[in-house]
């Protein structure tokens, strides 16, 4: 008895394990260089923004500023992950990374959640000047975010949103 219990927990487990498996496919992935601007990208990012949000019901704004003195001056970079499931669930990511952090919007038509935050609905509940009010109010307090952890590492190279606008 012991031993089918055993059995069936370990094709539970099994089973739980591949419905949650998730696929990850890079979309776009372009790293600031010689040719290619801190402008450049985040011109790109406001683009793929754009139409994700147009496009998906559900989003999840996040961000990240890395506080260690090792993960400032970083090159900036936009990457675009798609993610699904076994389900066909699909959440769409656009990453921009900057100096010192990174801002991760995600996208979906169904709802989901990153983590402990869950994805707000906006279809029909919000104008897209509402949305994109937030959107600005969310990237201003990043970028005054990065501003002092790079200034408090000894960087003058942080995300300024009001300079990039």
């Amino acid at each position: 008895m012991r031993k089918c219990l055993f059995i069936f927990f370990l094709i539970l487990c099994c089973s739980v394990a591949s419905f949650s498996e998730t696929n990850n496919k890079t979309i776009l992935d372009i790293s600031e260089s010689e040719k290619v601007t801190k402008q450049d990208i985040f011109e790109l990012f406001v683009l793929k923004f754009s139409d994700q949000i147009i496009n998906s019901e559900y989003y999840i704004l996040d961000h990240e500023i890395y506080q260690e003195k090792t993960e400032q001056n970083l090159k900036w970079r936009i990457a675009i992950i798609e993610y699904s499931n076994n389900d066909n669930y699909i959440c769409t990511s656009v990453f921009l990374f900057f100096s010192n952090g990174h801002l991760d919007f995600s996208f979906s038509d169904e709802e989901f959640s990153s983590g402990s935050k869950k994805a707000k609905w906006h279809l029909g509940s919000l104008s897209l000047e509402k949305i994109l009010e937030n959107i600005q109010i969310y990237m201003t307090t990043a970028s005054k975010e990065s501003r002092i952890i790079a200034l408090s590492n000894g960087s003058d190279n942080y995300f300024e949103y009001n300079a990039l606008k």
